[in-house]
C-alpha cells in the first residue's frame, strides 16, 4: 500500500517489512507491535490460528478489506475468529467523518482541540459494518450517518482494528488527509500507546518509534 509505505518507510525507528504467509518468520511474530492485513483475498486456517494467538498474547492487528466486493464473504468468515464486526454490502455515499473517539489511547493527546468546523476526511465508498451480537468494542472514527469507519475491539491482551474501506483515495481522502499520520503512527505502537503528541494540521511530527511492523 503506497500510503502506508510512504509513511512507515521514512522512519528509521520502525522495522517495517512486507511479508507473505510462506515467508513469515513464525519465531519473530511476537516481536511485532502491529501486523497489517492489506486487502487479503484468502486466509489459511494456519494463518488465522497464528494471528488469533498473536492478538491474544498482546499483539495488534489492523485489517484492511479488499476493494473487490466478491472477496468480502471470505473476510467475514475470517473475522468470526475475532468476535468482532463483519461487513455488509458496499455503500456509495458522499459522507464525512464526524466523530473521533478522543478517549481512546490512539487519539488521547493527539489533538489539542478539534474546531467545530474542522475539515474532516471525506468518504465516497465503504463497506457498511454489521455489529454482531458477539462483538465488543467501539468506533474509533464514525461517519456522519452513524456508521463506523474504523472499529476497534479487544481480544485477550491485544487489539483488533478494522477499517471499512481500502486505504485508497478512490474510496475517500483519509490517506491524503492530515489525520492519517497520527492514526498510523499510534497504530504502529501497538497496544502500548504511551508517548503523547499534540497534532495540528500542518505541524511537523518528530516521533521516535521502536516498532516492528509486518504488512501482509
Amino acid at each position: 500500500n503506497k500510503y502506508i509505505d510512504a509513511l512507515l518507510n521514512q522512519n528509521d525507528k520502525v522495522v517495517y517489512r512486507k511479508v507473505n504467509e510462506l515467508g513469515m518468520d513464525y519465531d519473530a511474530i511476537g516481536m511485532q507491535t502491529l501486523i497489517i492485513l492489506n486487502e487479503l483475498t484468502t486466509y489459511s486456517s494456519g494463518l488465522a490460528q497464528m494471528l488469533v494467538a498473536y492478538v491474544n498474547e498482546g499483539g495488534s492487528l489492523f485489517i484492511i478489506p479488499p476493494a473487490d466486493e466478491k472477496h468480502m464473504a471470505t473476510l467475514n468468515k475470517f473475522l468470526v475468529n475475532y468476535k468482532t464486526i463483519q461487513f455488509a454490502e458496499k455503500q456509495k455515499l458522499s459522507l464525512r467523518i464526524s466523530d473521533i473517539d478522543l478517549r481512546n489511547p490512539l487519539f488521547d493527546g493527539v489533538f489539542a482541540k478539534i474546531p467545530r468546523n474542522a475539515d474532516m476526511p471525506l468518504v465516497n465508498e465503504y463497506y457498511r459494518p454489521q455489529i454482531q451480537a458477539v462483538a465488543n468494542g467501539s468506533a474509533l472514527l464514525k461517519l456522519n450517518n452513524g456508521d463506523a469507519l474504523i472499529w476497534q475491539n479487544k481480544l485477550g491482551k491485544g487489539n483488533i482494528q478494522l477499517i471499512a474501506q481500502p486505504i485508497d483515495e478512490r474510496w475517500g481522502n483519509l490517506p491524503a488527509h492530515a489525520l492519517f499520520v497520527p492514526l498510523m503512527i499510534n497504530l504502529s505502537r501497538g497496544v502500548a500507546v504511551k508517548q503523547q503528541l499534540y497534532f495540528t494540521t500542518g505541524s511537523q511530527l518528530n516521533i521516535e518509534l521502536h516498532s516492528g511492523i509486518w504488512l501482509l
